[in-house]
């Protein structure tokens, strides 16, 4: 198999790309370990989050639109959350058909507090969590 030769250009912008990818596993897999024992993942969390911070129910959609994210894959881990009753589903009837908006139940409004504390990882913070 024979190596595409690059520019030094080109191999700068290969290596930051990879570099970012590595930074980005690494702040996935922090962010599991801060908010496992609230029963999140770095996904649901982000979603959850998403969903809290919204000022009106959103359709799964919107969530994934906002993030960046694959639809199918924001929706699986609605439906997780809903299963764990950290959010509900409001059917409700739109101009294109019937959609389900989520909006967060009360736990899942008190996970994200504490959830913000252990990324923010302060004394003062951790203090304002209990």
């Amino acid at each position: 198999m024979t190596r595409t030769k690059r520019s030094p250009a080109g191999d700068a912008l290969t290596g930051l790309i990879l570099d970012l990818f590595r930074a980005n596993g690494l702040l996935l897999t922090a962010g599991d370990r801060l908010v496992a024992s609230l029963g999140l993942t770095s996904a649901r969390w982000q979603i959850l989050g998403a969903i809290v911070d919204a000022e009106r129910p959103e359709p799964v959609a919107w969530l994934a639109r906002n993030l960046g994210a694959n639809r199918q894959n924001v929706q699986r881990i609605v439906n997780d959350l809903e299963r764990d009753g950290l959010v509900v589903f409001e059917t409700t009837r739109i101009i294109a058909g019937r959609s389900s908006w989520c909006s967060p139940t009360r736990a899942g409004r008190s996970t994200m507090p504490p959830a913000a504390c252990r990324s923010r990882g302060s004394m003062a913070c951790r203090m304002d969590c209990r």
